[in-house]
């Protein structure tokens, strides 16, 4: 089996265990990692983080874009661009204003929000299926984010269910791994960081 047909299936598993995740349950994980991350020094460092609009499935980090926002962290999310089928990093400033759904209806700011560069960022939390002991993210499959990250020299913290973690999926030469996997009840160090 290829590795691209070994991620497929583990896709197929994640998905139907997310299936059966509880609205409070997603609800009291999402605040607990929100908790974790403001607690740990890497966030209380970084001038510029990179964040998500979670899908329905995906543990929610509005609390945190508003946290950073009161730190006066300059903060980024991703927003497509069709004409070139990738994305960018928009700058947001406002939590409730400025946003649209966009592709996939994920919720992402307007293209009237200035785009800004990840070297202005210092650490990006980016959401996954799953991630393997060395910290390599199961995405949905467009390799979107593997895309986004390819060239970011910031921390990069995957965020995930407890049990998203340490799962038995090969990476491929185009997927960037996390350093770090924050769950509800902790952070992780992956192999790629160079800590076991």
């Amino acid at each position: 089996m290829t590795a691209a047909e070994i991620k497929a299936q583990w896709r197929q598993k994640m998905r139907q265990r997310l299936r059966t995740v509880a609205a409070a349950e997603r609800l009291a994980a999402s605040s607990a990692v929100v908790q974790v991350v403001l607690a740990h020094r890497g966030w209380q460092e970084a001038t510029g983080v990179l964040l998500y609009a979670a899908l329905p499935d995906e543990l929610d980090l509005d609390d945190l874009l508003k946290a950073a926002l009161a730190q006066g962290k300059r903060v980024g999310c991703p927003a497509y661009e069709p004409d070139t089928n990738r994305y960018v990093i928009r700058e947001v400033e406002d939590p409730s204003e400025g946003w649209v759904v966009g592709r996939y209806g994920i919720r992402e700011p307007a293209a009237s929000a200035p785009e800004i560069s990840l070297k202005l960022l210092d650490l990006a939390m980016v959401p996954g299926l799953g991630f393997n002991k060395d910290g390599v993210r199961l995405g949905r499959g467009a390799g979107y984010y593997d895309r986004l990250l390819a060239d970011f020299a910031g921390w990069k913290w995957g965020v995930g269910y407890t049990w998203q973690v340490d799962l038995d999926f090969p990476g491929e030469p185009q997927d960037v791994a996390m350093q770090v996997v924050v769950t509800p009840t902790g952070l992780r160090m992956c192999k790629v960081a160079g800590i076991t």
